[in-house]
């Protein structure tokens, strides 16, 4: 009788032990997937943020050379120089837009 209580618990402990086992392998492929996930994700917001900053330095390039352009341009009347600023804000915000950067204008 004894025995048979005895074998019956360490049966009992062995399938116990075997769910852990089986549970903590299943965890373990969970959690190795889910960093591979991260790391994916992690790589294409790396991706973004080289895209973004290389973006902002060919406007910032561009943008320079359109207001070194607006300072060679003669100010002669207010008409004139109207002119300039507005030749100078057509051609930045409108080269800039067509690639998707947004300056607050509506």
């Amino acid at each position: 009788m004894q025995m048979d209580v005895n074998n019956k618990r360490e049966t009992e402990f062995r399938k116990l032990k075997r769910d852990l086992e089986d549970t903590q392998a299943q965890r373990d492929s969970q959690l190795a997937a889910l960093r591979k996930k991260n790391q994916e994700v992690v790589n294409e917001l790396n991706e973004q943020v080289d895209q973004l900053q290389k973006a902002k330095q060919k406007y910032a390039a561009r943008f320079w050379r359109a207001y070194q352009q607006l300072l060679l341009v003669p100010l002669s009347p207010l008409s004139g120089s109207s002119r300039c600023a507005l030749r100078f804000y057509e051609y930045f915000f409108s080269s800039a837009e067509g690639c998707g950067l947004s300056f607050g204008r509506s």
